[in-house]
């Protein structure tokens, strides 16, 4: 099945903002980068690595596949509950969370904002991780792993 790929360097499929995989383009212009020209794929979709929206580059990154992944599930949903709907779905939208660094010592970086660094910096670092880990378990070993690194005094950084 041919599709719709970017050109030069990693090819990824060409989506629309719905995040539909486009066809293949039957013209022979030399700027194919325009969204008016692109027909969809009924029914395929893309994300992730392998896939690029049309016009709207974004980085290859798990935060984008995620934010993807949660959109694309809930459109799917939305439309399998009502299919005779017509209502256009609002397209995809990335939000750029700020990115929080550990140095070490119990310091750390939160950017975006340059008063945010510290101890409150690495205790945002510290919620987060534990925030974003699925399973009561994996949350108990992180915790007690990092009372055993407080007890011990040992940690990744060191001065």
């Amino acid at each position: 099945m041919d599709v719709r790929k970017t050109k030069g360097g990693l090819e990824r499929l060409l989506t629309d903002r719905w995040l539909r995989v486009l066809a293949p383009t039957t013209s022979s212009k030399e700027n194919e980068d325009q969204e008016e020209d692109a027909k969809v794929m009924e029914d395929v979709y893309a994300l992730g690595d392998c896939a690029d929206i049309l016009s709207h580059e974004l980085p290859t990154t798990a935060e984008v596949a995620v934010q993807k992944a949660k959109y694309l599930s809930r459109s799917l949903l939305l439309q399998a509950s009502n299919p005779a709907s017509e209502e256009p779905r609002e397209p995809f939208q990335y939000e750029q969370k700020s990115a929080v660094a550990y140095i070490g010592r119990r310091d750390g970086v939160v950017e975006g904002n340059q008063q945010w660094t510290g101890a409150s910096a690495w205790l945002a670092w510290r919620s987060g991780s534990l925030e974003q880990t699925r399973g009561w378990k994996r949350r108990v070993m992180i915790f007690v792993n990092w009372i055993a690194n407080w007890v011990d005094g040992r940690e990744v950084a060191r001065k």
